[in-house]
């Protein structure tokens, strides 16, 4: 990751938060993505968040709602270049 942002010229002090689907690769407080982010000294102080639509796609499915095919229409619509 870090060569990465080296070669797109990011600058890490800039970084104010990591977005990530939940997954323990992702977030594990030692081996995953943010605890190795949050341990590395060269990372300033930053938030983390679960993905918006992740999230939003796991509460329709406990309360029985269907956003999701709407909102994935939508971005379908949106990618097709038709907007």
């Amino acid at each position: 990751m870090m060569a990465a942002f080296a070669k797109a010229n990011l600058p890490i002090p800039k970084l104010t938060a990591i977005a990530t689907d939940g997954a323990p690769a992702m977030i594990g407080s030692v081996n995953g993505l943010v605890g190795l982010c949050k341990a590395d000294q060269t990372f300033p102080e930053f938030w983390n968040f679960h993905y918006i639509i992740h999230r939003e796609q796991l509460v329709s499915k406990s309360l029985n709602l269907y956003v999701m095919k709407p909102v994935m229409e939508i971005v379908n619509y949106i990618r097709t270049g038709k907007a």
